[in-house]
């Protein structure tokens, strides 16, 4: 089995979250911090693409500061 190992991509969803994403042979996993609390947790995007995934995020940090935009992120 051939394993790839890529450095993980970060974003800064609206400054809510720090989304740090890996791209595996299943899909998409990583980890995100709560930039307030500083509070970090993993989690399992198998199936979804990046996208979504950062759709996902940006829905959510939306909902703590509907101010934020991701307009022009892509």
């Amino acid at each position: 089995m051939i394993t790839t190992v890529e450095k993980p991509q970060v974003f800064d969803i609206g400054g809510i979250y720090k989304l740090e994403l890996v791209k595996l042979v299943s899909g998409y996993c990583g980890e995100y911090t709560v930039v307030k609390t500083g509070a970090t947790y993993s989690f399992d995007g198998a199936g979804m693409t990046r996208r979504k995934i950062l759709q996902k995020f940006w829905d959510r940090a939306k909902k703590i500061d509907p101010s934020i935009s991701n307009k022009g992120v892509r």
